[in-house]
């Protein structure tokens, strides 16, 4: 097996804003409070002669983009968030019957 099979890093997306950025998708968040999707994602920020520092933030789904084929977001974590605050992988609901 080769080195890099080994190795894994987040897929990237790209973030929609002024201006918009390609960003690392770590994962993504839905909550009780919330049904909408939610994305965690990670970039480097830098300011001026500042060192530069890693960022990670929760944005709308909806600003996201893909940049890479479908199969490299097979991997990316789905969580829910219950109402107590409480994280746990999220669980597709079962079909109903009805």
């Amino acid at each position: 097996m080769r080195w890099e099979e080994h190795l894994d890093c987040p897929p990237m997306v790209q973030l929609s804003g002024s201006p918009s950025q390609p960003v690392y998708l770590l994962a993504w968040i839905r909550s009780d409070a919330d049904p909408t999707w939610r994305a965690v994602v990670t970039y480097i920020q830098q300011h001026d002669d500042q060192p530069p520092e890693r960022v990670v933030v929760d944005v709308a789904g909806d600003r996201l983009s893909t940049l890479m084929p479908p199969a490299a977001y097979a991997n990316v974590p789905r969580l829910h968030l219950n109402a107590s605050g409480a994280v746990q992988p999220w669980q597709r609901p079962p079909v109903s019957d009805s």
